[in-house]
């Protein structure tokens, strides 16, 4: 591997990480003001967004980001494929969490705010992660380092990196789970040739898991009985077959 390839990978990491984490921590800061100055009334949302909304627009006019959605693709079966991996990632880091003791609760839930300032704060800042993340990562680092080391390593490599940019407070109850969902969105975004299906599915997870842990949120994962332990593993296995053939025949038909 010659320096050029060198530098165009550090690049291409430094690129991600900058465009998802510097928009992350804003759209944080934003929070921050908003709960200072108008607690009652969440705005932040809205800045946010046109803030990620610009900053793509301006990023994608220099780096191809997978904003476009190719015809003529098995859209059922990527889509199965995307869930399916997502559904083994939440039961993997179940397992993983319910070992370690772990309780999980919704995303910005507290403190003297205003109960529709907490439900946006909630849902918002699930919102925001997922999708810098899959812009950042899957859309920035990733094309650019499989042109380079080629499809499995750079998806080992992103999917390593992005787990690490979790919150280091409770990444060791969860870090497998995360790094198999994150891998396999990285697939995902190779056999769907956009990133667009990632984020949907991405999103869509987090609004889920919001949504439950909003409504039946702490979960103490350590107090889980055997019988459910034993249903999330089974779960774990089924739907990693599932992704697994519907991913064989995606790539069988291209």
């Amino acid at each position: 591997m010659s320096w050029k390839h060198v530098r165009l990978i550090a690049l291409a990491i430094l690129g991600g990480l900058l465009f998802s984490r510097v928009l992350l921590g804003t759209s944080i800061y934003l929070a921050v003001l908003n709960m200072e100055w108008t607690p009652n009334v969440p705005w932040y949302p809205i800045a946010a967004l046109i803030l990620i909304v610009v900053a793509t627009y301006l990023v994608s006019r220099m780096w191809d980001m997978g904003l476009s959605i190719p015809r003529n693709m098995p859209w059922g079966r990527i889509y199965t494929f995307g869930i399916a991996i997502a559904v083994t990632g939440f039961a993997v880091a179940t397992l993983q969490g319910s070992y370690n003791g772990q309780i999980r609760g919704t995303e910005g839930r507290g403190g003297d705010l205003s109960t529709l300032f907490l439900i946006v704060n909630a849902f918002a800042l699930s919102l925001a992660s997922a999708t810098l993340a899959e812009l950042g990562f899957r859309g920035i680092m990733l094309p650019r380092l499989q042109a380079i080391i080629g499809l499995w390593p750079a998806i080992l490599i992103v999917g390593i990196i992005n787990t690490l940019g979790h919150r280091p407070v409770d990444l060791y109850n969860r870090w497998l789970g995360l790094f198999v969902m994150l891998a396999g969105w990285g697939y995902m975004r190779h056999i769907s040739g956009s990133v667009i299906p990632p984020l949907i599915t991405h999103v869509s997870m987090n609004i889920l898991l919001a949504t439950g842990f909003w409504f039946w949120g702490p979960w103490d994962l350590g107090a889980m009985s055997v019988p459910w332990l034993v249903s999330f593993a089974a779960l774990a296995l089924i739907s990693f077959a599932v992704a697994f053939y519907s991913a064989r025949s995606v790539a069988a038909q291209q």
